[in-house]
């Protein structure tokens, strides 16, 4: 059954997907991946998050605007590790999948950071997390705007933005 359904808000996916075509999706690309027990962990407005019995994590593109970003991210997140303290991380794209019959759009894989949700962190673990993101955003606001045209990324004006 899908989890959610169609729709023509920008938020809403453009065609249902549910676990047991995750499975075959993925498997058409990637054999080798554990696909014998799949876990919906949630979903945006861009993508839809599948975690796999071997922890590898699949996002796939709900409509075609966020269908071709894989690439970029890529690329971007090879300058955001240059910055980043040692004993911080981000998750890489490692997987490309090309679309199938099943599914028109490119689908990526990445390992699975275990980790805790921003809200259900202790009370007493706040000052840490806070730091933390201080310093995760110190670090990204250190790369040049040039750096990040040199890969694609365009600058938004939210002054003007309709």
């Amino acid at each position: 059954m899908a989890w959610r359904d169609q729709g023509d808000l920008p938020w809403q996916a453009d065609r249902p997907l549910t676990l047991e075509n995750a499975a075959a999706i993925i498997n058409a690309r990637f054999p080798s991946v554990d696909t014998s027990r799949l876990e919906h962990i949630g979903y945006g407005w861009e993508f839809d998050a599948i975690l796999t019995a071997d922890r590898w994590l699949f996002r796939f593109p709900r409509r075609d605007d966020w269908s071709n970003r894989f690439e970029m991210e890529r690329e971007l997140v090879k300058v955001v590790e240059r910055v980043l303290p040692a004993h911080m991380t981000v998750t890489r794209v490692e997987l490309i999948g090309p679309p199938t019959l099943d599914f028109p759009y490119p689908f990526a894989g990445h390992r699975f950071i275990e980790g805790v949700a921003a809200d259900a962190v202790s009370e007493h673990l706040l000052p840490t997390v806070a730091r933390e993101i201080a310093t995760f955003l110190g670090a990204l606001h250190s790369i040049p705007a040039s750096r990040c045209r040199d890969i694609g990324l365009a600058e938004v004006d939210a002054q003007h933005e309709e």
